[in-house]
């Protein structure tokens, strides 16, 4: 029952993988949705973690124990996420704006009104009842607020890549080194 207005700064889904990994407690949150089946169809059960130093595994992470219906991570590339969820929220009435990045904002008390900006260049003021920021660690809402970042990078570097390997192990486990 609520309309919902996506703005989203990229001009589209992206082609390739930024996270796989959705936890047993987000498919949890996607069948009260009513659209985990949509994701387990195309996605891919993973039901053991590895964690590597070198050739060393320190930890193996067995999602069996971890209290929930769904005792897996289920895989699957960022992009079919994106397209899945946002399919919903169009089967709700919802709109995505993409290429539309957020200016600026103002909070009257009773309705907010944004200026977004297309890749064309030109501006526009939309109002809505609410401003809702999705938009992660680079937050354009939070900076507006001056709302500081209180997290941590990872002291690590990560690497993914989008291939196909001949592999020997099992199909269930991923293996993080």
């Amino acid at each position: 029952g609520v309309r919902t207005r996506i703005i989203d700064k990229d001009s589209g889904t992206p082609r390739l993988s930024r996270a796989v990994g959705t936890q047993p407690r987000t498919l949890e949150m996607l069948d009260a949705m009513g659209i985990l089946d949509r994701f387990i169809d195309v996605g891919h059960v993973v039901r053991r973690v590895n964690l590597y130093s070198g050739r060393k595994r320190l930890i193996q992470i067995d999602h069996a124990y971890c209290g929930s219906d769904y005792a897996f991570e289920l895989q699957l590339p960022q992009q079919t996420t994106e397209a899945l969820l946002l399919g919903r929220v169009e089967e709700l009435g919802g709109v995505l704006e993409s290429g539309t990045e957020l200016v600026d904002f103002f909070d009257d008390g009773q309705l907010v009104s944004a200026t977004v900006r297309a890749e064309s260049g030109r501006s526009r003021t939309i109002t809505a009842g609410y401003l809702v920021g999705c938009d992660g660690a680079h937050s354009r809402v939070r900076k507006l607020l001056d709302l500081p970042f209180t997290g941590q990078p990872f002291p690590w570097d990560f690497l993914l890549a989008d291939t196909e390997i001949d592999w020997q192990g099992r199909a269930d486990e991923v293996h993080v080194f």
